[in-house]
């Protein structure tokens, strides 16, 4: 079993967290996210699908990023 990668862009924080089934493994908060920092966290987790929910702006790099990590990439827009 992979693992899920969440996504939750607010005004102020990223929220980032990884799952495995419906366990919480992992999680971070960073003032910024870049796509470096999704790049770091795959290296370390198998991610077989990631969901992105943005509040303040669409990280079009962020989506790109990830559909180049994990096979099933969601947007909540």
């Amino acid at each position: 079993m992979g693992h899920n990668l969440v996504i939750d862009q607010g005004n102020s924080a990223a929220k980032v967290a990884i799952f495995r089934g419906p366990a919480l493994v992992r999680s971070w908060r960073y003032e910024e996210l870049t796509p470096r920092i999704l790049t770091d966290i795959a290296a370390d987790y198998d991610i077989t699908a990631a969901i992105y929910c943005s509040v303040s702006r669409h990280g079009e790099d962020i989506v790109v990023t990830l559909r180049g990590i994990a096979p099933r990439v969601y947007e909540l827009t």
